[in-house]
């Protein structure tokens, strides 16, 4: 990926990214992004996919609230890694 002036660059990891982790107070999740919780993005980001991405097997989408992958602590991390492949974090 090519940087230029002006651009943010986060890493960020599943740790960073896992939901039970990012609800607490004081964890990096908190201190970065103050309005959007890991739970909202995940969701944002699967209504999205859901969309874009219906036809393609073996993705992190869920397609009701009662899938196991709706419950998954590392959701918001897996649909990210879906629009931004990585290796072992991503950078976005």
């Amino acid at each position: 990926m090519l940087k230029k002036q002006g651009d943010i660059v986060l890493n960020v990891d599943q740790d960073f990214m896992s939901i039970s982790k990012s609800n607490k107070s004081g964890s990096d999740w908190k201190k970065t992004f103050t309005v959007r919780t890991t739970n909202r993005l995940a969701n944002d980001l699967n209504n999205v996919l859901k969309q874009a991405d219906k036809d393609t097997p073996n993705t992190p989408i869920w397609l009701n609230s009662a899938a196991s992958k709706a419950k998954d602590d590392d959701r918001a991390y897996k649909l990210l890694k879906t629009l931004i492949p990585g290796e072992n974090y991503l950078s976005c």
